[in-house]
């Protein structure tokens, strides 16, 4: 049997952690948090204003999460592809 370990980690906003890394470019992001995409993309937002990605891809299963992605991509410009649900993703 293996025995259960808990562990603390740091939590922190893909704000800050842009902000302390200082990447000179980001080109492609993939996003997968198990429901809380929102709150990375709401944490997020020197991502699309600064650095502009060329590729935003989240796991969009529940509504709520494909919502605001909509509303993120639109709100930056982005286009939304076609190749939605591939994936089983809806």
């Amino acid at each position: 049997t293996r025995k259960k370990v808990c562990e603390e980690v740091r939590l922190t906003t893909l704000d800050q952690m842009l902000a302390e890394l200082s990447p000179s470019t980001v080109d492609v992001v993939k996003i997968d948090v198990e429901g809380a995409e929102c709150d990375v993309l709401g944490g997020g937002q020197t991502l699309f204003t600064r650095y502009r990605p060329k590729l935003v891809q989240a796991e969009c299963k529940e509504h709520h999460v494909n919502q605001c992605f909509l509303t993120e991509a639109r709100r930056h410009s982005y286009r939304v592809g076609a190749h939605r649900g591939h994936d089983d993703n809806t």
